[in-house]
C-alpha cells in the first residue's frame, strides 16, 4: 500500500480515538455532574424536612 494510504489510514483511525475519548469523557463528566445535584437537592431536603421538592 502506497505511504499516502497508510497516512490517510491513520488519520482517520486517530481521530476516531480522539472522538471516542472526548465522547467517553463527556459522558463521564455529565453523569458525574448529576449525581452532584442528585446529593445537593437531598441534602436541601434534609434541612427543610421536605420529602420532595417542587418543581
Amino acid at each position: 500500500m502506497p505511504l499516502e494510504r497508510w497516512i490517510g489510514f491513520g488519520l482517520v483511525w486517530t481521530a476516531l480515538v480522539l472522538l471516542t475519548v472526548d465522547l467517553l469523557a463527556n459522558a463521564r463528566r455529565t453523569r458525574r455532574a448529576g449525581r452532584a445535584a442528585d446529593a445537593a437537592s437531598d441534602i436541601e431536603r434534609a434541612w427543610t424536612g421536605a420529602t420532595s421538592l417542587p418543581k
